[in-house]
């Protein structure tokens, strides 16, 4: 039986549907890096998700914002009409 990380792992990359290829390329890069830049590449792209999901969240709250604008400005031209 595999560790409960190690299979939480496996079972992440198991529900990306990955075609064998992407899989063969994705063992083939492990096992030539090491543990430290393996770590250090993981980190970086949390990093960079991370990053992305705050932009993708101020650009819809921005955009929820001149929605709720629009909304405002089409109720009152209905209200003047």
């Amino acid at each position: 039986m595999k560790k409960p990380g190690n299979y939480r792992s496996l079972a992440s990359l198991a529900l990306l549907r990955l075609s064998e290829s992407d899989l063969r390329a994705l063992h083939a890069m492990i096992s030539e890096t090491s543990p430290s830049s393996f770590l250090e590449l993981i980190r970086d792209i949390e990093d960079e998700i991370t990053n992305s999901m705050a932009l993708a969240l101020d650009q819809a709250a921005e955009h929820a914002h001149v929605t709720s604008g629009t909304a405002q400005l089409y109720r009152e031209i209905d209200q003047l009409r």
